[in-house]
């Protein structure tokens, strides 16, 4: 799914480009899981190969003790590269490009902005199951410009902070004022857009409901 809400224990979301390749992410985060392994398998495999080495070693000679410590770094290698690996969805997302997916985790330190993303993604998904033969082609055009809000309330977060930490002193106030009154144009536009998705998301009725979309998908958001 390109949309979606995660529960516990970690409570989350994330949203994918519309029509975005996520071969790369996967191939990355099939390499870090990789790594992760290797480095568990290493770690035992060193300290067994050390322990055995040395114990045979004392026990048989020290060119034997050699060997067995060879041998343990041989299958350690091995192992590393046999040992199926599990790549969860989420590590997916982790490795993905920022032009490609937009996470939560992204939000942090702004939790207002997070749950507004999550308000967002959990509209869409109720929208996108409900019991109205929704239009497939408006639901999609609406999954565009869901991903362009998202898109935009992160690239925002860097603002965001920056007013937060910033101190109002002379010299400052003009670029904190625009900056401000930016910020408040996109939060309009995007609680426009949330306000017609929840209003889809809660529409009971067939007729309503695709009327409903009709009008999110006109939308211009941004």
């Amino acid at each position: 799914m390109s949309v979606v809400v995660l529960g516990s224990p970690e409570p989350g979301w994330f949203a994918w480009r519309p029509g975005a390749d996520r071969s790369a992410a996967v191939r990355a985060a099939t390499v870090r899981a990789r790594r992760r392994v290797g480095v568990w398998v290493a770690g035992a495999g060193g300290a067994a190969g050390v322990v055995g080495g040395v114990l045979v070693g004392g026990a048989v000679g020290v060119p034997v003790g050699i060997a067995f410590f060879v041998v343990a770094a041989v299958v350690s290698v091995a192992l590393i590269l046999l040992l199926p690996v599990r790549v969860s969805e989420w590590d997916v997302v982790l490795a993905g490009s920022a032009g490609d997916v937009v996470h939560s985790d992204e939000f942090f330190g702004l939790d207002e902005q997070r749950r507004r993303g999550r308000r967002l993604c959990e509209s869409f998904l109720a929208a996108r199951g409900s019991k109205a033969r929704l239009d497939p082609v408006r639901v999609g055009q609406v999954e565009v410009l869901l991903w362009r809000v998202l898109f935009a309330l992160r690239d925002s977060l860097t603002v965001r902070r920056a007013l937060r930490q910033a101190v109002n002193r002379e010299g400052l106030s003009a670029a904190i004022a625009e900056s401000t009154r930016a910020l408040g144009s996109v939060d309009r536009r995007v609680d426009e857009f949330a306000s017609a998705l929840r209003i889809l998301a809660e529409e009971a009725d067939p007729e309503l409901a695709c009327a409903a979309l009709r009008r999110v998908a006109a939308l211009d958001p941004l």
